[in-house]
């Protein structure tokens, strides 16, 4: 992502604040959420010929996860909603994006024939520290009338970014999701949402991602040392190309702890 690139995207998110603040007598609930866990992660490369490390492809990383969440509702059913998060994650790195990167030395001498050239050659990046953050609106619609699980539809529009330890650059991570959210009971405030979108982690078919999402929350132990309660989460994310893109699958579970509603 370029300079360009960033600076509307910083404004943007900026804006969504401000949008968020000024319709503050308008919120009827306000959360922010502490996520504490542990996440798998694996990562599929797609044209391992081009890959330094092609070993590397397929493997699980463990790490640990901090993700702090935070909601607004800003009507009766929209939300504005952000999250910054900070783990470990795998990715590519292109060699001619990130060439001071130490698994792309050496890998843009044309004399050799059997290295790939800088352009297309990447290094899949295991363990990387990284720092995400996204904003969005959420539109919620079409009440889903359930005594255990009442919930909404919802479309939702998020941009964000990612950076990644030893990389040059932010990557870029948008979508548009469609989904469902339950809004009440134990079960409050999982969702499942299926969606499109682009994210400049994956080192070809970064435009056109399918994103498929299920978060799973469950409510126990209310007033645990002075939170309202303490919430149990399994969350599991694909993120793929339908056709040569790379591919991954992370599973988050742990706690979350509500500080404020």
């Amino acid at each position: 992502m370029n300079i360009k690139k960033t600076t509307r995207i910083s404004i943007l998110l900026i804006g969504f604040l401000f949008v968020g603040l000024a319709s503050a007598e308008q919120r009827s609930l306000f959360d922010v959420d502490f996520n504490l866990g542990w996440q798998l992660d694996r990562f599929t490369a797609s044209d391992l010929s081009n890959a330094l490390d092609p070993e590397d492809s397929g493997d699980t990383s463990q790490s640990a996860l901090l993700d702090i969440r935070v909601n607004y509702q800003l009507r009766d059913s929209l939300w504005l909603y952000g999250n910054t998060a900070r783990t470990i994650r795998s990715t590519a790195i292109i060699c001619n994006d990130s060439p001071s990167f130490i698994g792309c030395d050496g890998y843009d001498d044309a004399s050799d024939p059997d290295l790939p050239s800088a352009d297309t050659a990447f290094s899949i990046l295991r363990d990387a520290e990284s720092l995400e953050a996204h904003v969005g609106l959420r539109y919620e619609f079409g009440k889903i009338n359930n005594t255990e699980a009442p919930g909404q539809f919802y479309i939702s529009k998020q941009l964000g970014f990612a950076s990644v330890t030893d990389t040059d650059d932010l990557a870029e991570i948008n979508q548009i999701a469609l989904g469902i959210v339950i809004t009440d009971e134990k079960f409050k405030n999982s969702f499942v949402e299926f969606g499109e979108g682009k994210n400049e982690l994956y080192p070809s078919g970064s435009s056109d991602r399918t994103i498929f999402r299920i978060h799973l929350e469950y409510s126990f132990m209310e007033g645990f040392l002075g939170f309202s309660d303490v919430v149990g989460f399994l969350e599991t994310e694909v993120d793929y190309d339908s056709s040569k893109g790379s591919d991954s699958v992370r599973t988050k579970i742990g706690f979350e702890l509500p500080i404020g509603t």
